[in-house]
């Protein structure tokens, strides 16, 4: 189904927004995005910049990689608590050498 700068996909859910350059948007079975391809350039088949999502067994995020195209990855990953709340969040970038964790935000 299509609607302009949008494309959903049977069951209602958004897998392309031209406006926002995302040309593809990958559903788990849990209604979770695992993947964005971003596209930055005229040619729709080919992505600029992917962003892989991962979730723990309750659904919580827990890590956000983006890869450019360039070959640069640069990963986020989440500390959460029992109850799920965001206690620090990370950055890793896997291209410098050595490579470097660095604390974004930390709640204490």
């Amino acid at each position: 189904m299509t609607g302009g700068n949008y494309e959903y996909d049977e069951i209602g859910q958004l897998t392309q927004d031209l406006y926002e350059e995302i040309i593809y948007i990958n559903w788990k079975v849990t209604n979770k995005a695992e993947e964005i391809r971003i596209n930055t350039d005229t040619d729709l088949m080919t992505a600029k910049k992917t962003i892989h999502f991962d979730y723990d067994p309750m659904g919580k995020r827990i890590a956000k990689h983006v890869s450019f195209e360039n070959g640069n990855i640069t990963s986020t990953f989440y500390t959460l608590d029992t109850q799920g709340n965001c206690m620090s969040i990370f950055a890793y970038n896997h291209i410098e050498t050595p490579p470097v964790v660095s604390p974004l935000i930390t709640w204490y």
